[in-house]
């Protein structure tokens, strides 16, 4: 679960297709279904489908496009999908809902689901499925290709086996039900605290979402603080598309519910790990400091979050049910009782000392944890910081202020249940828009398991970098605070000083270059780092107007670290790292100040006029002041073009944001506040550097690139630094030489060959005449000129540069001399100076200066090219170069080759580039216009490209192999510097002020007591416990050592020198360290032996020998180290040093010890023991390490399990592996034969007419082209390209091209004579452009939803636009358009492929667009090679649609892509074109299908729900059956129901004889087909509406695939299984002994619901409900009735044949099989209609003859019946139907007039389709003879008993059979 503010809104693109809904009845009557598709605030809904049962179509599509949404919205955000029932009068009854989770969508490979079934359901029940593709991506994604289109064999074989296997939902296929799983989820909510971080009370409640479910539990009333009791239980069934659980805290309020937190879980993770109770905290931002926290979040970046919001205890868990009986309904049912998270008491305690680099006047430190606070007194500012309070400076805490009061807490012993400790930084400060007290201007985050535990002292201060708040303006600085922090379980009643030292280190900051630097103005900047560490700040010189600086400056920084005295570990404070944009002062300061100067003017000329002077003599001598007339010009002479227009929008939105920000506009006060003196902040980076230089350990400094984050909320990408670090003790620093900023370089040349200047777009439409390229180079070499070059064309040599900003008041730009920048500690207000050159910066004062900045000073060598009309080489008079305007982008072609000799660094970490600055030729003096730049890393021909591009990857931390955790802190040798811990006073004219125990005549050396304040003992870092251990008086030649003096002895000297005023006098004194311990021997051997090592020092003591073990006692072991005697310094000494032997054997003796490792040169021990493969435990360093680091931070007693670590939290990654969701393959149209992929792809089978298809565009599978495009940017903004071609080469030689192993390219690219010629002479005059568009792919409208698209071309300034082929409504248009036009390269080289959306008011606008540069794909060698083989070796391609749109918070351009387009493009000469046909381009013909479906009856049908009103079953009843089809390709002319005659009293069979005919089904391959029919059967009623019996589905797309596919008819025969859902739940009931045991809608056997987990049954009744749940599972329920039919599935042209048709129902033509009259279920007035009319006519007629005519019409009517009797067909008896006859019937040997009457001779083995050929005719029999009747032909007229005559053997043969073995034909 996460609960994070992410402010950065990002745009999606969504859609969808709904392809057919299922099972949409339970009851059996007929819907009205649509579908309602609901995201995030859309509503869709799809046309509404009439008289539905079972089974609908659908086949919509919609897309949204406009989804604007923060990245954590579109993790918790659900396409819905609702189905309904429509209703003419009242709402709509919903069948179901279920939804699909968007980040699951967009997370596929192909960033879509295709054809999968949604199971919906209600509030109660599981209910229909729902099938459909749901495809979703966002910024930067390539649009869904289309789904493989090809045949599914597999599928296609078992259809073609049994019709069965394509009935949907029978006999398993298509049936998701066996592999659905059931589950439970449980959530409960136990308690929340705190909500809103305590500030205000609300209406809480909570809901929980999820699968289309959403519950609310009940709301409490005026709190902030609650528990819950309730659980929240849903029921899920996989697979599903979902995988969040949403939680969310609702305040229930009478203007709406309003949202308070939110957060989710993971059901995949839940499945897998419960989740027992947890803390879940939130953090947000305090309603005190931001009033609208929407326009911070809505801003469009990601917001820091620095308030703590409230927390939530959450426990979750998922129950796997055995069968779909045992779900319940979602409900909120009683909470289990649960136990809370383990908590124990903490102490957190904190102890400020310094805070340093932030501006104010005080400054205070405050403490949080949840909605707990603690605060120190206020620090004050240090003298040694600016008077000006807006200026960083440093602040103390005198004597105790900045310790804070104990914070306890109750905090959860779990790491990840525990708040995080806020340490937030006040200062009082005037704003620029407002002035509070205090205000707080940083903060920080700190877990609590990285606090350390309180040993019994105050630890080791540590320096805190605060972060910046998010609603302050980037200038703001945060500050640093040096803290001691520590957490105890027990109150601490006393906290005394920390047992440190501070000890001096060097850090070296290695500055070396930055890259791709963003600038929030629309100006190349000037830029310049600052380095910040332990409160020391440097910072580098101003590199002007170019956003890759080469600084490569070393900044040197004495910084101060705390030195813990128990483990001599210090921990180095966080490296800040900022690049400043120093834009000097707008024009509205400048004003100000000429303002100000002027008014001053005045008053000094009026007080001269009243005086009597001459004002003319007091204005001179004014003007010899301040300089010259010139100075009161307002100062805008140096801006020779300053666009009034830009300057009053500008200062219409300063007065805009003045008046906002007066209103408390958060916005506006961040951009007030962005630029302060001078210089806007670009970005920020933290640097945790670990890594000790020492001279036994010596290290490598790498320069790392490392990310820079600015923005308006600091956390976007600006930038990238390249920076190296050494840190050193100051005693070896001088054994360390600073590495030299200068690489290793290698001669090389760089040639550059330069085509032109590509859609040159500069601000406000300023238009360039000349330009002026120059071509700059990074150069190493020693004689390297900085800022010069030689130049081609006119202006050769010349550089010009533009006024540097002007200096201003304070630190605020550094100083550009070789020194280091602005120092923290600066007082003076001075302007900076400027590098030598021309234009140095003067001035005074106020920070006022002028004059010129020169170029940037970098090591770098530069080439100026002047556009010219007239190029210098010229292939003939009228050889020019172009220049052209297109669509207000300008464009130059220059045609040149540079060749620069240089030399580039070996190793391509240091990233080596070419860089291109855009000049304007009328006015060099200018800023460059822009600027662009190319990496050469990756050219170096002596380091492999991978390996280029992983060293000049930037990164967001800086990490080095080298160092280690910064939390263990860096293990130092010694407490102090070298000589230290000595010190020498000389006294001279003044007392000593010194104090000794004069009481004590023992204890020696002599400790002092006091030391007055201000003395020279004191100025010279004496202290109390300090030992004195030498004097010197005047005269004397060597100090007098005192080390056997008692404290008395000592205070006796020092009085009577003081009383004799012996001067001058030396003291020398020894520091006491706490680390060391004092071994004091007053007589006798010294009883140690030291280590035999003559190397080694200082001595290491190997034992003690003493009885006593006295060494043992005073706590000295083995290894320790004897760094002092009698105040004689050993450390240098070993144990065969004389001088060492004999301070041993003085007596008394003082031996000073320390541990093992920690003495002087201890670190070589270190770093031998350390570099040992094993401890001597046995155990690995590092394991022993990782294992300590795990118990300690990480896991505790799960630190070694071999099973995975449980994580129930849902990161932003969703996993689908748990979801049996598999990736979809891509696949593309087939419009001229296979197509295939061209990249990566298998092909199946090969074919002449396969075209191959690259995924994407045609660019990802062609390598780099062979001119680079490399973009221009003036401040952040694109203006335009510049196309050229480079090389490096190594040794330098500028007749390289020339070799003869030399590519073609390059010796053409690179010679200027031939790289004229080849596009001069060579290239046509015209390209010819065939541009073919097979269709579009989820294209949107311009807007959102439907569009309707329409092709548009853009070649240069011309336009094509096919408004007429516009597709309506249509988001897969089918164009199939090829176009042809001729272009000129270069004017009309960037090709556009668009489409735009029609609008029948209004204008057309665009939907989106494709830019092709034609110039790159002609001159590309695989390009050639494909043009080459032939039209149809050109792959296909999909070019996304991008659409371009502004985001209005951040400024930037947001590129989405509105759906592809699947085309391919040939470029040709046009001369010769003709000569190319053009490929044949039409749309795949389609094949047209006929079926035929003959419904012969139906049987075993269930009559259990045809009830009438009072429940009693109906029976016999009248039945009909209808066929539908349900296929949006068919265009025939039947009706697309069709239903048979009625069969009256049926009891559950019936017989129809009906054939139903659907023709003209169009077939297209490569096009989705989707054919379906309905069989069902229906209940008839005189009056009311017929009811539904049963139906069935059959998926017909297969067999008229097959029969379009290979031209052949299929017939099938089968008895298709019907079902009805309502009568499928009756049964089941009833089989399983009692009412329905499964009702979703409640609990089991009707039960209330309060489902506890059924954690209190007992085994027994759990094994038995399984059991019952297991068979109720494997119950088989028959089908609601079974129908016979005949499919028969036709080409068209076949069945178009007048021998192949037949008629509708049993019309004429009745054949192919001929349909008699049914035998059953009719009236005699059914059946023979034209006789009961007669007989009616009859009736009439004799009622008017009287009784004569009524017997001659009993007569008639008898006669007439007899006739129809002997015509019809008959069943089995005395004459019946041939049926009967057998096989051997239709042996020509047999019965020779059977074979040729039943024309056996075409019909194979068809035994079935032969005997319905044979029927029997009695009133034929009487009038003709079976000769006569077979040998024309007719129907056979065997009667019972009858033989066949075989005409060659005459042999009577009885082909009749008994009644006993017939089988029935019909």
């Amino acid at each position: 679960m996460t609960a994070t503010i992410d402010s950065t809104r990002r745009k999606y693109v969504a859609g969808f297709r709904i392809h057919d809904a299922k099972e949409l009845s339970f009851d059996g009557s007929a819907v009205d279904p649509l579908v309602v598709i609901r995201c995030l605030g859309r509503e869709y809904r799809t046309e509404v489908k009439k008289g539905k049962v079972q089974h609908c179509k659908f086949e919509e599509s919609y897309i949204w496009n406009d989804i604007h949404v923060t990245e954590a919205e579109f993790n918790m955000a659900y396409i819905e999908f609702e189905l309904q029932s429509a209703n003419v009068f009242f709402r709509n009854d919903v069948i179901g809902c279920g939804k699909v989770q968007l980040a699951m969508v967009r997370k596929r490979p192909n960033h879509s689901y295709n054809r999968k079934q949604l199971q919906l359901s209600a509030n109660t029940q599981l209910t229909a499925k729902l099938t459909v593709s749901v495809w979703c991506y966002g910024e930067g994604d390539k649009p869904p290709v289309p789904e493989e289109m090809d045949l599914n064999q597999e599928e296609v074989d078992a259809h073609l086996e049994d019709l069965n296997n394509a009935v949907i939902g029978h006999g398993g296929q298509n049936n998701i039900s066996q592999f659905s799983q059931f589950y439970h989820i449980f959530v409960q909510v136990h308690r929340a605290e705190q909500l809103g971080g305590g500030e205000e009370t609300y209406n809480p409640y909570v809901s929980v979402e999820f699968n289309g479910h959403t519950l609310k539990g009940p709301a409490a009333k005026d709190t902030h603080t609650l528990a819950f009791d309730d659980a929240f239980r849903i029921p899920v069934v996989t697979p599903l598309f979902a995988d969040s659980i949403v939680i969310r805290v609702w305040d229930k309020t009478w203007r709406g519910d309003q949202l308070i937190v939110q957060g989710r879980l993971s059901f995949s993770l839940l499945r897998m790990n419960a989740l027992n109770p947890k803390w879940f905290n939130f953090y947000g931002f305090s309603k005190a400091e931001v009033t609208d926290v929407q326009a911070l979040t809505g801003h469009g970046e990601y917001a820091e979050e620095n308030a703590y919001q409230g927390r939530l205890l959450i426990s979750a868990r998922v129950n796997k049910v055995p069968g779909q009986s045992g779900l319940q309904k979602p409900d909120v049912v009683k909470g289990m009782p649960q136990e809370e998270p383990p908590s124990n008491v903490q102490n957190i305690l904190c102890d400020c000392f310094q805070i340093s680099g932030c501006a104010g006047s005080e400054v205070y430190v405050s403490i949080s944890l949840g909605n707990k606070t603690k605060v120190s007194k206020e620090g004050k500012r240090s003298e040694e910081s600016p008077d000006d309070h807006t200026q960083p400076g440093r602040f103390f805490f005198e004597d105790d202020k900045g310790r804070i009061s104990p914070l306890t807490a109750i905090i959860p012993t779990n790491h990840e249940d525990q708040l995080d400790v806020i340490i937030s930084l006040w200062s009082r400060v005037t704003s620029l828009v407002s002035e509070a007290d205090f205000k707080r201007i940083g903060f920080l985050r700190v877990k609590v398991r990285d606090i350390k535990d309180w040993r019994g002292e105050t630890g080791t201060p540590q320096w805190l970098a605060m972060r910046p708040m998010a609603h302050l303006p980037s200038s703001t600085e945060p500050g640093s605070i040096l803290v001691a922090l520590a957490k105890s379980p027990e109150t601490v009643l006393t906290r005394g000083v920390p047992n440190v030292k501070p000890v001096k280190f060097v850090l070296r900051c290695y500055v070396c270059q930055a890259r791709n630097l963003a600038s929030e103005s629309s100006k190349v900047p000037s830029t310049f780092c600052q380095v910040s560490c332990a409160g020391e700040v440097k910072s580098t010189k101003v590199e002007a107007f170019t956003s890759t600086p080469n600084w490569a400056e070393l900044l040197t920084l004495d910084i101060s670290l705390q030195c813990q005295l128990a483990n001599l570990r210090v921990y180095p404070e966080p490296i800040q790292i900022i690049v400043y944009d120093n834009i000097g002062r707008d024009v509205f300061e400048m004003a100000a100040d000429n303002v100000a100067q002027a008014a001053d003017v005045f008053a000094k000329v009026t007080a001269a006029a009243a005086k009597g002077e001459d004002a003319q003599e007091v204005l001179e001598a004014i003007s010899d002041q301040v300089g010259n007339a010139g100075d009161l010009s307002w100062g805008f002479e140096q801006e020779k073009k300053l666009d009034l227009k830009q300057v009053g929008l500008d200062y219409a939105n300063y007065v805009k944001d003045l008046g906002l920000g007066w209103t408390g506009d958060v916005m506006a006060q961040k951009r007030l506040g962005a630029v302060v003196d001078g210089r806007r902040v670009l970005g920020r980076a933290q640097v945790n550097y670990a890594k000790l230089l020492h001279p036994l350990v010596p290290t490598k400094m790498r320069p790392k690139w490392i990310k820079l984050h600015g923005g308006s909320m600091g956390t976007k990408h600006t930038g990238d630094v390249m920076i190296g670090f050494e840190l050193t003790r100051v005693k070896y620093a001088a054994q360390f030489a600073p590495k030299p900023l200068k690489p290793p370089a290698k001669p090389c040349l760089v040639s550059i060959s330069i085509v032109g200047l590509r859609n040159l777009k500069l601000d406000d439409g300023w238009e360039i005449h000349k330009p002026v390229v120059q071509v700059v180079v990074d150069d190493l070499s020693d004689e390297t000129k900085k800022g010069k070059g030689k130049g081609k064309g006119t202006g050769k040599g010349k550089r010009a540069t533009k006024a540097a900003p002007q200096a201003v008041e304070g630190n605020a730009a550094p100083k550009a001399d070789a020194g280091d920048g602005p120092k923290s500690n600066a007082k003076a207000k001075a302007a900076p100076k400027a590098v030598k050159g021309k234009g140095a910066v003067k001035g005074k004062g106020k920070g006022k200066a002028k004059g010129k900045t020169p170029r940037p000073v970098k090591p770098e060598k530069t080439t100026t090219v002047v556009w010219d009309a007239t190029p210098q080489v010229q292939l003939h008079d009228r050889d020019t170069n172009k220049q052209w305007t297109v669509n207000g982008a300008q464009g130059f072609e220059f045609l040149t080759v540079v060749h620069m000799e240089t030399m580039l660094p070996k190793l391509p970490a240091y990233d080596p580039d070419l860089r291109f600055r855009l000049l304007d030729g009328d006015d060099l003096e200018g800023a460059p216009l822009a600027e662009g730049r190319i990496s050469l890393a990756e050219s170096l021909p002596w380091v492999a490209p991978a390996r280029a591009r992983r060293a000049v990857m930037a990164k967001d931390e800086y990490t080095d192999s080298e160092m280690g955790d910064p939390a263990d802190g860096l293990p130092v040798s010694d407490a102090d510097d070298d000589g230290s811990n000595y010190i020498e006073v000389t006294l001279g004219n003044q007392p000593a002020k010194i104090a000794f125990n004069k009481k004590d005549k023992a204890m020696f050396p002599p400790s002092v007591t006091a030391v007055a304040p201000k003395s020279a003992a004191f100025e010279a870092g004496v202290r109390a416990g300090d030992w004195l251990i030498a004097v010197q008086k005047p005269g004397d030649e060597k100090a007098r050592r005192t080390h056997s003096w008692n404290p008395a002895d000592a205070s006796g000297f020092i009085e009577e020198t003081d009383q004799n005023k012996v001067r001058p006098l030396i003291l020398k004194f020894r520091r006491k360290v706490k680390a060391e311990v004092h071994v004091r021997i007053t007589q006798g051997k010294t009883e140690l032996e030291l280590v035999q090592d003559k190397d080694d020092h200082p001595p290491k003591i190997f034992k003690d020998t003493s009885k006593e073990k006295i060494w043992r006692k005073a706590g000295v072991s083995t290894g320790w180290r004897i760094v002092d005697i009698n105040g004689v310094d050993t450390t240098e000494m070993t144990f065969k040093n004389p001088k060492l032997q004999a301070l041993m054997k003085e007596r008394p003796a003082v031996f000073t010890c320390r541990p093992h490792g920690l003495a002087l040169k201890g670190a070589g021990d270190r770093a031998i023991q350390e570099g040992k493969p094993v401890l001597l435990s046995g155990v690995a360093t590092k394991v022993q390490k990782e294992r300590e680091h795990k118990e300690k931070h990480k896991d505790g007693a799960m630190a070694f399990l071999r099973v995975p670590r449980p994580h129930v939290v849902l990161p932003s990654v969703v996993n689908t592996q748990h979801l049996n969701i598999r990736a979809a393959r891509g696949g593309v149209l087939d419009v001229q034969g296979m197509a295939r992929f061209y990249a990566g792809a298998e092909v199946k089978e090969e074919s002449e007419n396969m075209r191959p298809c690259v995924q994407g565009t045609i660019e990802d599978a062609m390598p780099p082209p062979v001119f680079r495009n490399i973009r221009l940017f003036s401040g952040p903004l694109e203006v335009g390209q510049i196309k050229a071609r480079f090389k490096v080469i190594t040794p330098a030689d500028k007749a390289w091209m020339k070799r003869p192993k030399v590519i073609s390219d390059d010796q053409v690219f690179f010679n200027e004579l031939l790289l004229r010629k080849r596009f001069k002479l060579d290239q046509p005059h015209a390209i010819r452009v065939r541009c073919y568009i097979l269709r579009g792919l989820n294209i949107s409208g311009a807007n959102s939803g439907y569009g309707n698209p329409y092709l548009y071309f853009g070649y240069g300034q011309e336009k094509v636009f096919h408004q007429g082929k516009r597709f309506l409504q249509d988001v897969e248009p089918r164009f199939f358009h090829t176009e042809e036009h001729d272009v000129q390269f270069p004017e009309q080289s960037l090709c556009e492929i668009g489409v735009y959306d029609y609008q029948e008011n209004g204008k057309d606008q665009l939907i989106g667009k494709s830019t092709i540069d034609l110039e790159d794909r002609f001159f590309t060698r695989q390009y050639k090679i494909w043009m080459r083989a032939g039209a149809k070796n050109m792959p296909m391609e999909y070019r996304a649609m991008i659409s371009e749109q502004m985001d209005y918070n951040t400024g930037e351009v947001n590129k989405l892509s509105k759906g592809s387009l699947e085309m391919w493009m040939e470029l040709l000469d046009a001369t010769t074109a003709a000569e190319v046909p053009v490929s044949k381009l039409f749309e795949p013909p389609s094949v047209e299908v006929e079926v035929r479906c003959i419904i012969w009856g139906v049987y075993d049908m269930s009559l259990r729900l045809c009830v009438d009103e009072y429940g009693d079953q109906r029976s016999p009843i009248s039945i009909r059956a209808r066929c539908a089809l349900d296929c949006k390709t068919f265009s025939g002319s039947q009706s697309l129901v069709q239903e048979t005659d009625q069969h009256d009293g049926s009891t559950g069979e019936g017989e129809f004889n009906w054939r139903c005919i659907f023709s003209r089904i169009a077939v297209t391959k490569g096009v989705a087909l989707d054919c379906f029919l309905t069989l069902s059967v229906w209940e008839y009623f005189t009056i009311s509406r017929p009811e539904l019996i049963c139906e069935a589905m059959i998926d017909v797309k297969n067999y008229c695939k097959q029969v379009a596919q290979d031209r052949i008819m299929i017939e099938m025969d089968s008895d298709v299984p019907l079902s009805n859902q309502q009568l499928y739940k009756l049964l089941r009931a009833e089989k399983m002994g009692g009412p329905e045991m499964y009702t979703i809608e409640g609990d089991t056997n009707g039960q209330g619901g309060n489902d506890d987990d059924s954690d209190s049954s007992d085994e027994s009744d759990e094994g038995v409900k399984d059991a019952e749940q297991k068979a109720a599972a494997d119950v088989e329920i028959p089908p609601a009735g079974y129908m016979k039919i005949t499919l028969q599935f036709f080409a068209q042209t076949e069945a178009s044949q007048s021998e192949m048709k037949a008629g509708l129902g049993r019309d004429e033509p009745n054949r192919d099989p001929g349909l008699p009259y049914p035998t059953t279920g009719r009236s005699w007035q059914y059946t023979l209609p034209a006789a009961e009319a007669a007989i009616e006519t009859i009736i009439e007629v004799s009622a008017s003859w009287g009784r004569k005519g009524r017997c001659c019409s009993l007569c008639v009517i008898f006669l007439a019946v007899l006739v129809v009797m002997m015509t019809q067909p008959t069943r089995a008896g005395t004459t019946e139907c041939a049926g009967v006859f057998t096989q051997s019937c239709y042996d020509r040997n047999v019965c020779a007039n059977c074979y040729y009457c039943a024309e056996i001779q075409n019909r194979g083995t068809d035994w079935a389709a032969k005997k319905k050929r044979l029927c029997v005719n009695i009133f034929s029999a009487l009038t003709q003879s079976i000769d006569a009747i077979c040998s024309g032909k007719g129907d056979c007229n065997l009667a019972t008993g009858t033989t066949c005559k075989d005409p060659a053997e005459q042999d009577e043969t009885m082909c009749f059979v008994g009644a006993a073995s017939v089988v029935t034909t019909r």
